[in-house]
């Protein structure tokens, strides 16, 4: 590529230069994928599996009637975002956390929150009064 007719190329900027100037610039870094900016602490991302799995649950909703709920594209992306998928926990954005609140009505701090009487887990054959927890066994 030349400058003007003459005969010496033009140097494009090294592509780590060429992201963050796209970046500061405010465009989309990651088209069609989730924005690590916009994603909840990791720390949380159990939380949340929990959470959304006990509500889908206690509605009588299967994996796949969460997912079209959601747009997700498979039952394995509910799979994933329950925390089944292998030990491997999915992610969330903070926009999803708000769309799963929506759907089952409660807070977004609901969701991202373990129940404080339980930690989620009452003790076998117990339901928790506080966050309505059922015991696995």
């Amino acid at each position: 590529m030349t400058c003007h007719g003459s005969r010496e190329p033009v140097r494009q900027p090294p592509k780590g230069l060429q992201v963050l100037q796209r970046h500061l610039a405010g465009e989309d870094m990651t088209a069609g994928r989730r924005r690590r900016v916009d994603t909840i602490p990791a720390e949380q991302f159990a939380v949340v599996g929990a959470n959304i799995r006990t509500l889908r649950l206690r509605k009588g909703w299967t994996q796949a009637e969460l997912g079209e709920l959601m747009g997700w594209p498979t039952v394995a992306t509910v799979c994933g975002a329950e925390g089944h998928r292998e030990g491997r926990q999915r992610g969330f954005t903070a926009e999803e956390v708000r769309q799963l609140a929506g759907i089952f009505g409660v807070s977004a701090q609901r969701l991202t929150t373990r129940c404080v009487n339980c930690e989620g887990n009452p003790p076998p054959g117990f339901v928790c009064l506080r966050c309505g927890a059922r015991s696995q066994t």
